[in-house]
């Protein structure tokens, strides 16, 4: 039997053996790790707050797509939301904020006729300040240590009061622009079906017109949250903003941002999914509008301008879900102008809607507010197609004339009639132009591009050192495979 000296002498000996091999251990773990960085290979940990963690529209698709994209390139995306019965799964909902209008209700747009006071307060009270946002997002940062914060729709459900959660733990803040919400009350510019931008010269002049909804108290209580929030100064603690068009970036320095913190990084499109027919394959006979079938997407001059076509036009085809009040209106003038060849067919998904795009002669845009480069515009060009649009706010900065596609004047049926019948006499230059589109998609709209850019600036932010390295980054059609 051995005594306590005994043991006490193989023990030391035991733990001065593991000496080495603990330095050997450390050294190979950071010789890795150098390894890693010099292959561009951050690990950066990103928390991506948006006030729906399922898909709405253009910020969510954006949203899911760029989770993809960076997991995929080994950064780890942490999601901070509102609790809603819609949301996908994740093991992150436990911090997510409750919905001021119930689980159920998930945009006060739709469901303002049947909330009662009690919920419209709440819906105030959420817009200027929610303590529970700024408290549940402090517990993920300090949970997660992430490395910045990516805001993206947050206005209304989750509230400034996240900027002021993240500053707290001192990480910084990255906001993504997808509207004018930081400017005017309904985030449009447009009141009454044309562009209005009063907001720029007082915040006020939103409920002299009740330009929120067309409610004197939803408009009111808008008004007071965005002059509040510059009372409190809370934007100014903002680290930097993402505008995804060049428009927006002007639209911000004109209201007084610093230019310094703006960065115009634009979107992306799922190359992969989103692609041209195979070579050889014929595109079939109509034209195509997709996207929400609502008012501020101009739909009635689109509707004017193919009855202008005459009875032998090519079909035109309405893809997307409804705003079912819009969708009565615009059939209503269909069946006045007996156009028996619009055809409503709803929203589509996966390969469905990727084939309709594919097969269009040509897409038409005829949005009446500024957009924020829709997404649907980058989608037909990966698809090939080209695009008639509207000539106001970012779309000129998508749509180059004579290059991926065509511009007609804003509420100009007769205009944008003849682009349609101009592409639809040119099969040739509407190929041509969807080929030139493909190309941009290819070398300024990628994927890869967007995650570099964007990463460059959290690792600036973050002083975290980021290297992209192309061969690194994902492949959409190896993502999709």
């Amino acid at each position: 039997m051995q005594t306590a000296g005994e043991c006490a002498e193989k023990r030391l000996a035991q733990a001065l053996w593991a000496i080495p091999l603990l330095h050997y251990v450390l050294y190979a773990t950071l010789c890795m790790r150098r390894a890693e960085q010099a292959k561009g290979v951050t690990g950066m940990k990103v928390i991506l707050c948006n006030k729906y963690y399922f898909v709405t529209g253009g910020p969510e698709r954006y949203m899911f797509g760029l989770t993809d994209v960076l997991q995929r390139m080994g950064h780890e995306v942490i999601p901070f939301s509102v609790e809603s019965v819609k949301n996908e799964p994740t093991p992150y909902s436990s911090y997510f904020v409750s919905s001021p209008v119930g689980s159920e209700l998930y945009d006060s747009k739709l469901t303002q006729k049947k909330l009662g006071m009690g919920a419209k307060v709440r819906m105030a009270q959420r817009a200027i300040y929610s303590r529970e946002a700024r408290q549940k997002l402090r517990k993920l940062i300090r949970d997660t240590h992430p490395d910045v914060v990516y805001v993206l729709n947050f206005t209304s459900y989750l509230s400034p009061s996240i900027i002021d959660a993240a500053r707290d733990e001192h990480v910084p803040v990255v906001v993504r622009l997808s509207s004018f919400d930081l400017i005017c009350a309904n985030h449009m510019f447009l009141r009454d079906g044309k562009i209005c931008t009063e907001c720029t010269h007082g915040k006020y002049h939103s409920v002299v017109h009740r330009c929120v909804g067309g409610s004197f108290s939803a408009s009111l209580a808008k008004s007071v949250a965005m002059y509040f929030h510059d009372l409190i100064d809370i934007y100014d603690r903002i680290d930097a903003f993402v505008a995804p068009a060049k428009f927006m970036e002007q639209t911000l320095i004109t209201a007084g941002y610093p230019t310094e913190r703006i960065h115009h990084i634009p979107t992306f499109v799922d190359n992969g999914r989103f692609r041209p027919l195979p070579p050889g394959v014929p595109v079939d006979d109509y034209m195509l509008y997709f996207g929400r079938i609502a008012p501020d997407k101009g739909l009635g001059t689109l509707i004017e301008a193919y009855a202008k076509l005459g009875p032998s036009a090519p079909p035109l085809k309405l893809m997307g879900p409804s705003e079912p009040a819009e969708e009565a209106r615009l059939r209503a003038r269909c069946a006045e102008l007996n156009l028996s060849n619009v055809q409503f067919i709803g929203a589509a998904r996966g390969e469905e809607m990727v084939s309709i795009v594919q097969r269009a002669r040509f897409a038409v845009v005829s949005s009446v507010w500024f957009e924020n480069t829709p997404n649907t515009v980058y989608e037909a060009f990966a698809c090939g197609r080209p695009v008639i649009a509207t000539d106001i706010g970012s779309l000129p900065e998508q749509v180059n004339p004579g290059v991926n596609g065509l511009l007609f004047e804003l509420n100009n049926p007769a205009d944008l009639a003849r682009k349609m019948q101009y592409l639809l006499d040119h099969p040739d230059v509407a190929d041509r132009l969807g080929a030139n589109g493909l190309e941009s998609i290819h070398r300024e709209y990628s994927a890869q591009t967007h995650a570099a850019r964007l990463l460059t600036l959290f690792g600036t932010l973050a002083g975290v050192e980021y290297a992209p390295n192309p061969a690194a980054m994902p492949v959409w059609q190896q993502a999709r495979s």
